[in-house]
């Protein structure tokens, strides 16, 4: 099964390198933000401690007056509210559907595709162990990967809400940790079964990314 596994994944090379890259690189961007935030070292007392709501406006008050205090407060937000933050929080909640559906939708149909699926079968031995060697395929690549983008997305949220336990609130909650994970083998699962019944790569990877 093993050899199936790695056989599968180098069939299927250009979709692994790229999901492997671009899962790391994100999981990175998200450390890299985090390390941002996290070097100003802002004391508690300098961040928002509410806001006040007027017509048509809002304001935070901040429990530190002092100008240093200030300017602290005015980089973390700067940091938070910047481009680049913002797309970084943007691809880990895409990443994961993307990876699933790029990785499951040419997986099988490929295959029916090029029509040689029943070579692979008599080499395999039977149909369903040539599907679970590609299901395992997928979930050994998607696993780790996915993994390490959840827990870089929980440092990363530990650093936007300085003093909150992220593992005690449910604070943006389904995109980050193990979730992370579960929305990629949903996304590989679905689009993999859309691929079987379909036959063809690009109606399924259509189909996926509407549903997503």
């Amino acid at each position: 099964m093993l050899t199936r596994i790695r056989l599968t994944l180098k069939q299927h090379r250009f979709e692994t390198i790229a999901i492997a890259v671009v899962c790391l690189g994100l999981t990175v961007a998200a450390l890299i933000e985090a390390f941002r935030l996290n070097s100003l070292n802002v004391p508690l007392s300098c961040l928002p401690t509410g806001y006040s709501f007027g017509p048509g406006m809002s304001s935070m008050s901040f429990s530190g007056g002092d100008p240093h205090c200030q300017a602290l407060a005015d980089s973390f937000d700067r940091i938070q509210r910047g481009t680049d933050m913002n797309i970084v929080r943007l691809l880990l909640l895409l990443v994961p559907l993307l990876a699933g559906i790029v990785l499951g939708a040419p997986l099988v149909a490929r295959e029916l595709e090029q029509g040689t699926a029943p070579l692979s079968w008599s080499l395999s031995g039977s149909r369903r162990r040539w599907l679970l060697g590609k299901v395992l395929a997928g979930v050994v690549l998607l696993v780790p990967l996915m993994l390490a983008v959840g827990l870089a997305a929980d440092v990363l949220e530990a650093a936007l809400d300085p003093g909150v336990n992220t593992h005690a609130v449910f604070q943006n909650y389904l995109g980050r940790g193990f979730v992370v994970v579960f929305w990629a083998l949903a996304a590989f699962g679905g689009t993999l079964t859309l691929g079987t019944l379909f036959g063809r790569t690009m109606p399924a990877l259509i189909v996926a990314l509407i549903v997503c």
